[in-house]
């Protein structure tokens, strides 16, 4: 899971097509559609089926990552530019 992720709380769908795409099946979707939180944890996936996942998300847990990964973030100080 990409660090910027866990940064920006964001949790991440992936949408996937899953089965043949065509009549004799040479070309074929993998599926796995999956929503993933943002440290990684797969919360729900749909493996090689039609379907649709759900999941419950805790913004307040993904807050508490963000905060333990990235404390810099919540430094928001104003920095004054340079002199020219």
């Amino acid at each position: 899971m990409p660090h910027s992720a866990l940064e920006n709380t964001v949790f991440f769908m992936s949408a996937n097509h899953a089965g043949r795409y065509d009549p004799a099946g040479t070309l074929q979707g993998v599926g796995q559609s999956a929503i993933i939180a943002p440290w990684g944890e797969v919360l729900a996936e749909v493996s090689t089926a039609a379907g649709v996942a759900v999941a419950r998300v805790d913004l307040d847990r993904a807050q508490g990552w963000r905060q333990a990964a990235a404390p810099y973030l919540d430094d928001r100080r104003r920095v004054a530019p340079p002199p020219i």
